[in-house]
């Protein structure tokens, strides 16, 4: 079973900032440790922002928003999704 981290003497701490917060640091380690501790957790804390980052898919254009200008009279011929602001590539694409 885990110790309960509320048990621990509350020794002195340096406080130190980071992304969406402030870390503390125990007073009685060296720079060398305290300089490890922020990194891990800055470097956590990035990696947590890209994951939450990536799983939102971009928005799209409605497709059929172009049927006339790449003629498309079906499903088929529609173009595949148009992220939102490519939609003047595509147009310019079909034109050649």
């Amino acid at each position: 079973m885990a110790p309960d981290p509320t048990d621990e003497p509350q020794g002195e701490r340096t406080h130190v900032p980071v992304a969406g917060g402030e870390l503390a640091v125990p007073a009685a380690a060296s720079d060398e440790e305290a300089a490890a501790l922020v990194a891990a957790v800055a470097s956590h804390l990035r990696d947590q922002q890209a994951t939450a980052g990536g799983d939102e898919e971009p928005d799209t254009v409605e497709p059929w928003q172009f049927a006339e200008r790449v003629g498309a009279r079906e499903h088929a011929d529609l173009p595949t999704p148009i992220e939102q602001g490519d939609a003047w590539k595509m147009a310019t694409r079909v034109r050649r």
